[in-house]
């Protein structure tokens, strides 16, 4: 019970703070990198299919110009320029897009941060790594694109169906879960682990 009234109040915390991004607005991304934004982004490119769902969800999906090869969430991402991956991105089609705003995987794509850096793109290198950077990351994101407000709802929304989640299966046994991220085979080194 104690989690949930502090979910709630957390939601209530959240919607009194929704207001207006002032630009210029500097952020520190998860590479540790301080990212000035001179003013609201108009043209953003995402590297991360979550990046792409979650500025769709709160409201700032009209402003991609170009998205990884594995965005395909909402259908509207359909007619968005694919720019490749974070592991084999278009460098070239990306800067041709000329984005205010590029989201990359911060735990992939250090180098690729410093490289359309360095040809003048503003970069914001992060990836939420736990439950709780989940909802950080959608606030920092809607702070962001000026989508506070947008942001705020939805991070409300994630907390009361989990909260509702919880409350259905508290009395329930618990069961082991097997969850596979990848199916290839995985390299170390030199040598080629697979299972035949």
């Amino acid at each position: 019970m104690k989690k949930l009234f502090l979910a709630a109040l957390g939601g209530l915390t959240l919607l009194s703070s929704a207001q207006a991004t002032k630009y210029p607005l500097t952020v520190t991304d998860d590479l540790g990198r301080r990212v000035t934004l001179k003013a609201e982004p108009k043209r953003i490119v995402t590297l991360l299919p979550s990046h792409t769902e979650t500025l769709f969800a709160i409201g700032a999906g009209g402003k991609l110009v170009g998205i990884d090869e594995y965005s395909n969430y909402p259908r509207e991402t359909a007619g968005i320029t694919k720019v490749g991956s974070g592991f084999q991105p278009d460098i070239e089609k990306i800067v041709a897009l000329k984005p205010d705003l590029v989201l990359v995987d911060e735990s992939s794509s250090a180098r690729l941060a410093e490289k359309l850096s360095a040809v003048g793109l503003t970069v914001y290198g992060g990836t939420p790594q736990t439950y709780n950077e989940v909802f950080e990351k959608i606030v920092v994101l809607g702070k962001m694109t000026n989508r506070e407000t947008g942001a705020t709802n939805l991070v409300v929304k994630m907390r009361r169906e989990l909260s509702a989640l919880e409350r259905s299966v508290v009395n329930r046994p618990k069961v082991s879960t097997y969850f596979e991220v990848d199916p290839t085979p995985t390299r170390s080194g030199r040598t080629l682990i697979s299972a035949h």
